[in-house]
């Protein structure tokens, strides 16, 4: 008789157990997914923010050519710097662009969880 009430303690336990582990999966999940989001949301105004800040630079930077030079050729150099940059984003895209990302994702998923 004592037995069987150790085993069925010991399957209280487990059942336990393993109901408090998927609890901290759940809570790992969520503080993880929440990182990303605030992350990815970050990024996202920062990179909205650099837009505007380029616009009006090349706009001013536009306007000032113009004192010096046709305003079709200035505007076309600040075209071409922009496509210049667009080469150099695309030759570096992998250190730019995806080390970055992969190492935050990575550093992400893999953190100590006794931290």
């Amino acid at each position: 008789m004592e037995q069987v009430s150790n085993y069925s303690l010991l399957y209280k336990l487990a059942k336990r157990l393993f109901d408090l582990k998927v609890e901290d999966a759940r809570l790992i999940l969520a503080v993880k997914l929440t990182r990303l989001l605030g992350a990815i949301v970050y990024l996202f105004v920062g990179f909205m923010l650099l837009l505007c800040l380029l616009g009006f630079i090349a706009a001013a930077i536009g306007h000032l050519l113009c004192n010096v030079m046709p305003a079709v050729w200035a505007y076309l150099i600040i075209a071409a710097f922009y496509l210049v940059l667009l080469a150099v984003i695309i030759l570096a895209k992998k250190t730019i662009i995806i080390n970055p990302i992969a190492r935050f994702i990575s550093k992400l998923i893999v953190e100590d969880p006794t931290k």
